[in-house]
C-alpha cells in the first residue's frame, strides 16, 4: 500500500468520513426495539423451570467444592506446620551449637559454667 500525501489523503478521509443519512424508518425501529423489553414485565429475569436433578447436583456439586476446598486448607496447614516446626529444629540446632561453643571458649580461659 502506498503512503498518500497532503490533498490526496485529505480527500480519502473526507470521502471515507462522509456523512451518511439513516435509513427510512431506522429512528421508529429503534424506538421500538427500545420500548419491547418494558412489555415483558418482570418476564426477562424468570429462569425456566428447572428438572429436579439439576437442583440436587447443583447442591452435590457446591458440597463437594466446598469439602474440597476444607481439605485442601488443612493439608495447606499441616504442610506448613511441618516447615514451621523444621524451621524451629534447625534454630535449636544452631543455638545449641553456638552455646556449646561459647561454654567452650570460656572453659579455655578458665571459667567454668554449672551444668
Amino acid at each position: 500500500m502506498s503512503e498518500m500525501q497532503g490533498p490526496e489523503f485529505d480527500e480519502v478521509l473526507a470521502k471515507a468520513l462522509k456523512r451518511l443519512d439513516a435509513p427510512e424508518g431506522f429512528a421508529a425501529s429503534v424506538m421500538e426495539r427500545a420500548v419491547a423489553p418494558a412489555k415483558l414485565k418482570g418476564k426477562l429475569l424468570m429462569m425456566p423451570r428447572m428438572q429436579a436433578w439439576m437442583s440436587g447436583a447443583i447442591a452435590a456439586a457446591l458440597v463437594m467444592g466446598a469439602l474440597i476446598t476444607a481439605r485442601v486448607h488443612v493439608v495447606r496447614q499441616q504442610e506448613q506446620a511441618a516447615v514451621t516446626e523444621r524451621q524451629f529444629e534447625t534454630a535449636m540446632r544452631v543455638t545449641n551449637r553456638a552455646l556449646d561453643q561459647t561454654q567452650m571458649q570460656l572453659q579455655r580461659v578458665g571459667l567454668k559454667l554449672g551444668d
